[in-house]
């Protein structure tokens, strides 16, 4: 089943969101999800091909890969298979992170991972979150379940001064 027949609503308020999901850097309008009351959906990636086209919150400018947010004229959004092919070009200590990741995951035999996300105007997804983790989930070749929670938010939504801490 593929993520868009997977989705179904998950009644979460914006406030229910960012305290289960804690760690997410992006700069989102916390006050306009929750005035607004966006809608969020579950569903579920089990599919390679698909893991792969989700975007990342990791970015290229000029052929150079980016662990920061740094949106300016240039750069755009990696979908998580672009990253798994450039993993070696992924700064440390971020690639030791995803690398450590890939061996628990095999040593595991299967993965399961939860990560927020943002359904973006033309259709796909980004991850707000677990970037990390889902690039290891498209390395490590076994089973996994990425279960992600979709902010069905407005297409007029931009990150601007989305700020990630250094890798």
């Amino acid at each position: 089943m593929s993520l868009e027949q997977s989705l179904k609503p998950f009644p979460l308020s914006a406030q229910d969101y960012a305290a289960r999901f804690p760690e997410i850097r992006v700069q989102l309008d916390w006050a306009r999800f929750g005035a607004e009351s966006w809608p969020v959906n579950h569903g579920v990636v089990e599919d390679a091909a698909e893991l792969g086209s989700l975007r990342s919150a990791f970015w290229v400018r000029f052929r150079r890969l980016n662990p920061r947010f740094l949106k300016t004229i240039g750069t755009r959004s990696l979908s998580i298979a672009e990253v798994a092919a450039r993993i070696a070009q992924f700064p440390e200590p971020g690639r030791g992170h995803i690398v450590n990741l890939v061996q628990c995951y095999r040593a595991e035999g299967r993965a399961e991972v939860d990560a927020p996300a943002y359904r973006l105007a033309d259709g796909t997804f980004l991850i707000l979150d677990a970037n990390h983790r889902s690039t290891a989930l498209a390395l490590a070749g076994v089973p996994f379940r990425l279960h992600l929670y979709v902010i069905m938010g407005p297409a007029d939504h931009a990150f601007r001064g989305m700020k990630f801490p250094a890798i």
